[in-house]
């Protein structure tokens, strides 16, 4: 798998939750980096994204987390979709 920031493929934007929040020692959100996770493969239109658990970096303080989101409150964001879309 490779990483990307999900924002350059498509408009993506969430709440972090307050118990990420703490364990990023969030203060400003300008360190904090957001990336998901691409499953590659060949040919690359077949790969897939996953919007709805992104990894938030801290960059000042080097910690990340994986953030689960809510299917329910993102329905837009999918696990699995397909990157052709956004090609």
């Amino acid at each position: 798998f490779t990483l990307t920031e999900p924002g350059k493929l498509r408009s993506y934007a969430f709440d972090l939750p307050p118990f990420y929040a703490v364990k990023l020692e969030a203060e400003a959100s300008s360190y904090l980096l957001v990336l998901a996770i691409v499953i590659l493969q060949n040919p690359i239109e077949n790969s897939v994204i996953n919007f709805l658990a992104p990894i938030v970096v801290n960059r000042e303080k080097k910690l990340l987390v994986q953030v689960p989101l809510d299917e329910q409150k993102y329905h837009d964001f999918g696990i699995a979709e397909p990157i052709s879309r956004y090609l």
